[in-house]
């Protein structure tokens, strides 16, 4: 688990989304295919955008999962 902050040269809340996943890539030390991300924040900063993300392996999200299930806990949401 990892939260990283970036800057984009985008405004538009569309090109920022689409632009994240290639952007974020070089800034995770896993592979972008093995893991989830979300957005925490997003601020418009002069010509771009500042974003504060978080970052998790699927492997560790399932693993965690498991455990919450292993004591009656399901989230509902993640």
């Amino acid at each position: 688990e990892l939260i990283r902050s970036i800057e984009l040269p985008l405004k538009r809340k569309k090109d920022v989304f689409q632009a994240l996943p290639f952007q974020i890539e070089p800034h995770l030390p896993y592979p972008l295919e093995k893991c989830l991300f979300h957005p925490l924040s997003m601020t418009r900063q002069g010509e771009g955008t500042s974003i504060t993300l978080c970052s998790i392996k699927k492997e560790s999200l399932q693993t965690h999962l498991e455990q919450w299930h292993r004591m009656g806990i399901s989230p509902d949401y993640v």
